[in-house]
């Protein structure tokens, strides 16, 4: 049982992984290059950022997120450790979105 575990635990984690991955610029050069930063830049200045404000991206990035956290939460096959994991990363990166988005009005 406790493979079955890891391996769903694992498949939970590369999706969380690479939906974070996709908000994030490695190269950015606001910031740590996370969409927040695009966006709390943009709330704080004024001055876009790769020539946009990066608000529909927030927005739409914070409702998969909530998607994600929401099936992590019905995953049933995850153990409690794996799951509290799992949604400690998730609500860390809404955190900062929801903080971000606040900023800029939204």
């Amino acid at each position: 049982m406790q493979q079955a575990s890891s391996t769903f635990f694992l498949k939970h984690q590369k999706f969380l992984e690479n939906l974070i991955k996709q908000s994030n610029r490695p190269n950015a050069t606001v910031g740590d290059g996370s969409l927040a930063d695009a966006i709390t830049h943009t709330a704080l200045t004024g001055e876009l950022v790769g020539g946009s404000d990066h608000i529909q991206k927030g927005r739409d990035f914070r409702k998969a997120l909530k998607r994600t956290i929401k099936r992590i939460q019905n995953a049933h096959h995850l153990t409690g450790s794996e799951r509290q994991s799992l949604l400690a990363i998730a609500n860390q990166e809404l955190g900062k979105l929801n903080q971000a988005l606040k900023k800029a009005g939204y």
